[in-house]
């Protein structure tokens, strides 16, 4: 059922590596490419982007990135085993564009061992929703997206380490609806698989 879907994503998923060193490459290369792609947004579309008629679109920065998580073929393929490796990072980041003190949408960056791209710009509602829940984080944790495809579910996830074992996954609106029994807080990871791998296995019926 997921063999489309798991081929794709051979060509989104990496290795953990440098989590610091890698944002920052990440980070420079947003802020070097954002000056070309804010040019492609025509001024009287710029609240489709997200923007206020109080932004310059020529000062925005970017902040810091998440970096994008999927689920393995063991996970979607196989019986669900807590405490089992599932989460693989991707060769891709979102970016908060950021004017005002507000994120407003994000650059997406996508590459690998040093050599990044960004390779398109939107996401105005993800971009406020992670703004939000990223809040009460520290600016010294590790910040992930979470993406469930089957289910267009989306979690932000709040790592103090490298290690995912003792992150926070905390759900956005997107998991909200594709998942209605989340309760409104935060989640660790064996909590959250489980979650995901009951509502795919009913989707099956």
């Amino acid at each position: 059922m997921y063999r489309a879907l798991l081929l794709m994503l051979v060509l989104f998923l990496s290795s953990f590596d440098n989590f610091s060193s890698t944002n920052g490459m990440v980070m420079r290369t947003a802020q070097q490419e954002l000056p070309r792609f804010m040019a492609l947004i025509p001024a009287d579309h710029a609240n489709l982007y997200g923007f206020s008629t109080d932004d310059n679109l020529q000062t925005c920065t970017v902040g810091k990135p998440f970096q994008m998580l999927a689920l393995n073929a063991d996970f979607y393929n196989g019986n669900y085993v807590a405490g089992k490796t599932y989460i693989v990072p991707g060769k891709v980041w979102r970016v908060p564009v950021i004017s005002n003190g507000a994120y407003r949408t994000l650059l997406t960056v996508a590459g690998d061992n040093g050599n990044y791209n960004a390779v398109d710009i939107g996401g105005a509602g993800l971009a406020t929703e992670l703004q939000q829940k990223s809040a009460g984080a520290s600016k010294d944790d590790n910040y992930y997206l979470l993406r469930v495809y089957p289910l267009s579910a989306d979690f932000f996830v709040d790592a103090k380490t490298s290690s995912l074992a003792d992150a926070s996954f905390i759900p956005l609106s997107s998991a909200y609806m594709a998942i209605p029994s989340l309760q409104n807080k935060s989640y660790s990871m064996d909590e959250i698989l489980a979650v995901i791998k009951s509502t795919l296995n009913q989707t099956k019926n």
